[in-house]
């Protein structure tokens, strides 16, 4: 019965160029709806499924599963029953990306989460469940050696632990206990206030001015005096050299116990003066006469000075060319110099 609806069908498809109406298909028991034969001998079934509610017959040709989806194939819509049964759907989907729409997602193993976010825990916290970065430095005995784009870990000192920090040639501010070592010139000068305490300069060695006026107490010692030099004048201009090189006087005493007055004569000279001449003469003094003695100490603080040597003549005669003979056996002479 099946076959011969289906022939008839197939007459009235071949008959008519179209249909006013849909046309239902009702499956038999037969194993094939319709059945054709192409040009190669190939059995061809053809399927066509049409919108009847539309104005314009909106069709589409079912294909086989094998072919290939077109950009021109009209869109198809198939309700299965029942609707709430779950469809497979195998093959290729026309749009290369599918929209998904889910409540949630799993995560993969040890992705990041609000959870495993770093906090601000400190080294040594005890705080339960407290996470974070410690910042790790590298030891290195003396500065890195480094170039414009370098990069480089934290410098640190291996002899202390400590951090370098480079000032750049700016003051940097220090706090706590601070050794200094003194060296150069200071600049020693009074506060805002009158000093009421004296200050202790130490020269380091070096002789320092003084102005003012200054008291000296010279204590006695055992080293470091003048020296003597000793003469009894003979009856001749005693020509004498007391020292053959630079020196200073500093005392002269002298006695005489003739009636005749004598005259002591320095010269600037390293061997005995010749007394006819003022050549290099520095210094005269007059001896005073008497028979019962007479004569004078002289003390010279800041030293009379000679750059080449220390000369002596002793005459009677007040010219500072004189060659007249000392009164003998009558004059002591002491000088003291360095």
């Amino acid at each position: 019965m099946n076959r011969f609806r289906i022939a008839l069908l197939a007459f009235l498809l071949a008959a008519s160029p179209a249909f006013a109406t849909n046309i239902g298909v009702t499956p038999g028991s037969g194993a094939t709806i319709a059945t054709t034969i192409d040009t190669n001998g190939d059995n061809m079934s053809h399927i066509v499924v049409c919108d009847r509610t539309a104005t314009n017959l909106n069709c589409t040709t079912v294909k086989a599963g094998s072919t290939a989806a077109v950009a021109g194939d009209t869109p198809l819509v198939v309700t299965m029953h029942p609707s709430t049964a779950a469809v497979p759907v195998t093959g290729t989907f026309w749009q290369a990306t599918q929209p998904i729409s889910a409540a949630s997602l799993p995560l993969p193993t040890g992705a990041a989460t609000s959870a495993n976010q770093p906090t601000a825990a400190a080294i040594g916290s005890t705080t339960s469940g407290q996470t974070g970065h410690l910042m790790m430095g590298a030891a290195l005995t003396g500065l890195p050696t480094a170039t414009t784009a370098d990069t480089w870990p934290v410098s640190i000192n291996p002899a202390n632990g400590g951090v370098r920090i480079d000032g750049s040639g700016v003051t940097q501010p220090v706090s706590g206990t601070v050794s200094a070592t003194e060296s150069g010139t200071w600049t020693v000068q009074p506060g805002n206030t009158a000093n009421t305490t004296a200050w202790k300069v130490d020269g380091s060695a070096v002789t320092q001015p003084v102005s003012g006026t200054v008291s000296s107490n010279p204590a006695p010692a055992t080293t470091g005096g003048l020296t003597v030099f000793q003469l009894q004048p003979a009856a001749s201009t005693n020509s004498t050299s007391v020292k053959a090189s630079a020196g200073q006087v500093y005392h002269v005493a002298v006695t005489n116990n003739s009636a005749t007055v004598n005259y002591l004569r320095f010269y600037n000279t390293a061997s005995a003066p010749t007394c006819t001449s003022a050549t290099n003469q520095v210094y005269q003094l007059a001896i005073p006469a008497s028979t019962s003695g007479a004569g004078f100490v002289e003390d010279i603080s800041a030293g009379l000075a000679f750059s080449t040597g220390i000369g002596i003549c002793v005459s009677s005669g007040y010219a500072w060319t004189d060659a007249t003979n000392a009164t003998a056996s009558a004059i002591s002479l002491t000088i003291g110099y360095k």
